[in-house]
């Protein structure tokens, strides 16, 4: 991946795909920051360089583009993204933030 942009209205994951003689840029839109960052997004989630196996709806034009979806963005190796780096889910959750004895999810 070469540039995660968290930007609004809509995100966008400028993807590098390597093809057999070249690699070609592809421009993904997804949804917007507030739906990401009820997902557990934020703008640090995906930094340069990161490798992704993604399932994404092409243009029907063909042009290197289309639309990513969350659910779909996986990890090279099938794994999740990690999210929230360690901070609470849920705004309830702040209020034991730092206790020994907090659930983070």
């Amino acid at each position: 991946m070469k540039e995660f942009k968290f930007t609004s209205p809509h995100t966008f994951i400028l993807l590098e795909v390597k093809g057999q003689n070249e690699t070609v840029v592809w421009n993904l839109e997804g949804g917007s920051p507030s739906a990401l960052v009820r997902d557990g997004w934020s703008s640090k989630t995906l930094p340069p360089g990161t490798e992704l196996k993604m399932t994404i709806d092409p243009l029907r034009s063909g042009a290197p583009g289309g639309a990513w979806g969350v659910a779909k963005t996986k990890l090279k190796d099938g794994s999740a993204v990690k999210h929230w780096a360690g901070l609470p889910r849920y705004w309830s959750d702040f209020a034991n933030w730092g206790r020994p004895e907090a659930v983070l999810m």
